[in-house]
């Protein structure tokens, strides 16, 4: 295999001879490795597969991937290289071995890191940086050193060596590895009468890139995602393994910081932790029952207009029925999720679309869960060449309506796109909703930019709601406006 490198070591004249010179004399021979230079991942992977045994010749570990193009799932962001950087581990013994490389790499790239791929959504480089614009590949400084690991085959002896499993200490908590996407997990809690306690809107998220991040949930009573998370298993660049619960305390982990006392929890950090504890293997999550398909049900509604005088009136009246419920009714909504078209009027009633779910503890039907089709990650991703995140449309030509749709000129583009968004998303939520199924955004789209805010609300009473509609109305009279330099052409 011939390539260039990042970095080039000396070539050794005998087995390991070279391996543990001082820095001082590496600077003294600087010359000499010039003369004789030799890929560092060659060299690096030469050392570790004569540790493990396996054939000298060899320049990949079996987990490690020539993966020449990296692409997150907008595509704004591209790695590219031309050496094995690329890790598919398929257990903890292929994990840590990845990482004895890294570690192996970084004693001669000190500025190495070791990130986690998942299924690819994330649009600012919390995974890996875009390097297309860096013309010297070789500089380390504009281009560092990374590996990456990708989970999507993985699993140990927390799930039994199977990719999920249902907690034998207690019904209601799946254990799964961090790889598993939330349609896999969808489809397996189905089987074992099972739901989540709040969902985001798409399946094709991975589980550890979902938890890592703020993403947002549904249920009312629930707080974003994470917070549904028990316990993470996390693997440190030593290879060796801990778990925070939600029950573990500072002094358990780290017994020099047990002064800080007992009134904050580890878990907290664990939950949102952007990858930054290390690499989360298994994640124990909590769920509840569902023994039967109307366990859930869900539907659809639009605002309605009741000659409010304001649109902060109509936000606020509309979306407090949902929550609490109609006056002398029964209670509001357990989940709720309200989609905002900015360009139209509230007098439309085309404004809001609301989609909800309700808990039934005893429906009126009563349906066994259906088996769903099998998902394939492993399959899916390919080696690291396949499908990552939501499917995306084929169609190029809605990609470039909506281009021309952001800019001051497409202005009617914009407006006719909003809406068939709003009444597709109408569409396809009942549709689920007859499958029976948590999660409805599952579609093929085409490649967009996701933009989320999250705003602390004082209550989720008219206060409360009076302040999120203030944040929405920020965006709202931007792309009301004329003479912008960008618009938005999918719902808030």
């Amino acid at each position: 295999m011939t390539s260039q490198s990042v970095l080039y070591l000396e070539k050794p004249k005998t087995e390991l001879e070279n391996l543990m010179i001082s820095k001082k004399s590496q600077a003294n021979n600087r010359w000499e490795m010039l003369k004789n230079r030799v890929p560092v991942w060659q060299w690096v992977t030469k050392i570790f597969n004569k540790g493990i045994g396996t054939d000298e010749g060899d320049t990949s570990s079996k987990s490690g991937l020539l993966l020449q193009k990296w692409q997150n799932w907008s595509k704004n962001i591209v790695y590219e290289s031309n050496e094995p950087y690329y890790f598919m581990p398929q257990n903890d013994t292929e994990l840590r071995e990845a990482l004895q490389q890294a570690r192996q790499a970084k004693e001669y790239s000190p500025n190495l890191t070791v990130r986690v791929s998942g299924q690819r959504h994330s649009q600012p480089p919390l995974v890996i940086h875009d390097n297309r614009d860096v013309e010297d590949k070789l500089d380390m400084e504009k281009n560092p050193p990374v590996f990456l690991v990708d989970m999507s085959c993985y699993a140990d002896d927390a799930t039994g060596g199977e990719r999920l499993l249902v907690d034998p200490g207690n019904p209601n908590r799946v254990i799964m590895n961090s790889g598993v996407r939330e349609d896999e997990l969808e489809n397996f809690l189905k089987k074992n009468d099972l739901m989540m306690k709040t969902v985001t809107a798409g399946g094709s998220f991975s589980l550890g890139g979902i938890t890592a991040v703020d993403a947002h949930g549904a249920t009312v009573e629930e707080g974003i995602f994470a917070e549904t998370v028990y316990s993470f298993t996390i693997m440190n660049a030593n290879g060796e393994e801990i778990t925070i619960d939600e029950d573990t305390q500072i002094r358990d982990i780290l017994p020099k910081c047990a002064r800080l006392g007992d009134n904050w929890s580890p878990i907290q950090f664990a939950r949102v932790s952007l990858g930054g504890l290390g690499i989360v293997t298994s994640i124990k999550l909590n769920v509840q029952p569902r023994p039967y398909q109307e366990t859930l049900l869900g539907g659809t509604e639009w605002f309605q207009y009741c000659d409010e005088p304001s649109e902060q009136d109509y936000f606020v009246n509309n979306t407090l029925r949902l929550l609490m419920g109609e006056p002398g009714e029964e209670d509001g909504h357990e989940r709720l999720e309200v989609f905002f078209n900015p360009y139209k009027e509230m007098r439309s009633n085309e404004g809001f679309l609301a989609l909800f779910w309700d808990v039934q503890e005893d429906p009126d039907s009563k349906t066994d869960n259906t088996e769903a089709e099998d998902v394939d990650v492993c399959g899916d991703a390919n080696s690291g060449e396949g499908q990552y995140g939501s499917p995306i449309l084929p169609y190029g030509f809605v990609q470039s309506i909506g281009w021309q749709a952001q800019f001051p000129e497409g202005q009617t583009l914009r407006t006719a796109m909003m809406s068939i968004f709003m009444t597709a998303i109408e569409i396809l939520v009942g549709t689920k909703n007859e499958e029976h199924l948590e999660l409805w955004y599952t579609i093929h789209v085409p490649p967009v930019i996701f933009m989320s805010y999250f705003i602390p609300l004082s209550d989720i009473g008219p206060t409360g709601l009076g302040e999120a509609w203030e944040a929405l109305n920020v965006v709202a009279e931007k792309v009301r406006g004329e003479e912008q330099h960008f618009y938005i052409t999918g719902p808030m």
